[in-house]
C-alpha cells in the first residue's frame, strides 16, 4: 500500500495507546554529530559549515520542540562556535537548557584514540568534558568515540 502524498505519518506509541492522550508520539533517537576538523579546513569552510548545516539544523530543532537529540561535540569545535559563531552558541546552550540536547563527549581535538598514546587520548577526553560543561552548561555524561577500539 503506498501511501497518500501530503497525508501525514502517524505512529502511535504503546505510551498513549489506549490513554486519554489525544497527541500521538514519534520517539526518534537521534544523534548529531557537530564534527570540523581543525587545521585541514580554512575559515571559509568552516563558516559555510556552521551557516550551512549547523544553524540550519538548530533551526529545524527551535521549530519542532518536542524533538529531542544528543549533540555529540568535541571541545576544539564548542570552543570555536563559542568564540567565533555566539549567536550559534546561544542557540545551543538554549536547546540544552530547555531539555531538547544532551551533549555527548569526543576528544578535544577528534583525534583517533588508537592512533595517539593513552596519555594524550585521556587529557583530550578530560579536557573536552571541561570545556563542554563550561560553554554549554552541561557536563557531558555520554560520549562518542567510534573509533575507540
Amino acid at each position: 500500500m503506498t501511501p497518500e502524498i501530503n497525508k501525514p505519518l502517524v505512529i502511535e506509541s504503546a505510551a498513549c495507546a489506549g490513554t486519554s492522550e489525544k497527541q500521538p508520539r514519534l520517539h526518534i533517537a537521534f544523534n548529531w554529530v557537530i564534527y570540523m576538523t581543525g587545521s585541514a579546513n580554512s575559515p571559509d569552510e568552516w563558516l559555510m559549515t556552521v551557516e550551512h548545516s549547523t544553524r540550519r539544523m538548530l533551526e529545524l530543532f527551535e521549530k519542532h520542540p518536542r524533538v529531542r537529540s544528543n549533540l555529540s561535540i568535541g571541545g576544539w569545535v564548542s570552543r570555536h562556535i563559542q568564540d567565533n559563531h555566539r549567536d550559534v552558541a546561544d542557540m545551543i546552550r538554549a536547546g540544552v537548557k530547555r531539555g531538547q540536547y544532551e551533549i555527548t563527549n569526543r576528544p578535544y581535538f577528534h583525534a583517533i584514540a588508537s592512533m595517539v598514546p593513552y596519555d594524550e587520548a585521556v587529557m583530550q577526553i578530560k579536557k573536552s568534558l571541561d570545556i563542554n560543561e563550561e560553554i554549554w552548561g552541561q557536563r557531558p555524561i555520554g560520549a562518542h568515540h567510534a573509533e575507540f577500539p
